[in-house]
């Protein structure tokens, strides 16, 4: 019988979550170094602890407990909380939401900057719950005036080109406080969603 502390975690939904971790750390999780920088992270970054053996049973580097392990919920919630869950249930219930508001969108839609009037805000939506308000100032030129877990900061003035619903947002500069800043990149691995609010006539 299953112990009681075993979550009910398809091994899809772990895959998921390796991938998801993966791609906020930007590495991959392959070397015994990774497991160790993987372990610390989550202790610095999170209120939980979890071991460098445990994290590799996880992501299949050891099969000493089979190859379709299936790790406690105390571990699952570990993994998610570095990325900003509150726990590995609500990873999936947001990932499942997220995904079911992207097929529902207008796949390919595309706003250019320039027909944007000035004053026009345009809210940015990514994963793990990133979020930015950039006002229209002209052309190709947005200040930022509003961030949540962003690197961006209120003030910056960005410029970007166009935005298209849940691809990548490139932005060719970041200016901050008239120092230039290098090219960013926002939702690299999952995409963009942004809605525009236009300035009252």
């Amino acid at each position: 019988m299953m112990a009681k502390d075993k979550p009910r975690a398809s091994v899809d939904e772990i895959k998921l979550l390796r991938q998801e971790i993966e791609k906020f750390l930007v590495r991959p999780i392959r070397t015994p170094f990774d497991f160790t920088f993987l372990s610390q992270e989550i202790r610095q970054q999170t209120r939980y602890t979890a071991s460098e053996s445990t994290l590799k049973r996880v992501w299949g580097y050891i099969t000493d407990k089979g190859e379709e392990y299936v790790p406690s919920n105390f571990t699952l919630n570990a993994l998610a909380a570095l990325i900003g869950f509150d726990s590995f249930e609500s990873f999936i219930s947001k990932t499942t939401v997220e995904n079911e508001i992207q097929s529902e969108m207008y796949k390919g839609e595309t706003i250019s900057s320039v027909s944007l009037p000035t004053g026009a805000i345009v809210k940015l939506y990514w994963r793990p719950g990133r979020e930015c308000s950039i006002r229209h100032i002209d052309g190709n030129r947005f200040i930022v005036i509003e961030s949540l877990n962003s690197k961006l900061i209120k003030g910056d003035i960005v410029e970007c080109g166009s935005f298209t619903q849940n691809t990548p947002l490139y932005f060719n500069r970041v200016d901050r406080q008239s120092e230039e800043l290098m090219t960013y990149i926002a939702g690299s691995a999952t995409g963009v969603r942004f809605e525009v609010i236009f300035p009252k006539s």
